[in-house]
């Protein structure tokens, strides 16, 4: 993969908000193995759910079934996924107390 389409670089270059969902999980997966590019296996994670909501609820052993994500992957990732549940649950609630 050439320097451009590394997606810590494009981070950096374009601003974080350009990532594409599959590199920003890229970027939370670090590497990918000798046989799938990091993007390659944020595919797969992408396809293990039918939608982008639905990826807060993956369990551990569905992200560890895959080949080249271990423990500290597959924590790393659901740690990511459940502050995002937390923080829009924070929100709505926020949302709910600012029209009472």
């Amino acid at each position: 993969m050439n320097k451009q389409e590394r997606p810590r670089e494009k981070a950096v270059n374009e601003g974080i908000a350009s990532l594409s969902n599959r590199e920003l999980i890229a970027i939370l997966l670090r590497s990918g193995t000798k046989d799938k590019s990091v993007l390659e296996l944020a595919d797969e994670i992408l396809h293990l759910k039918p939608n982008l909501l639905s990826l807060m609820d993956l369990r551990l052993d569905e992200v560890m079934n895959l080949k080249g994500v271990k423990t500290a992957k597959a924590t790393q990732l659901l740690a990511c996924f459940e502050i995002i549940k937390r923080i829009s649950q924070e929100r709505m609630k926020q949302d709910y107390r600012d029209h009472q």
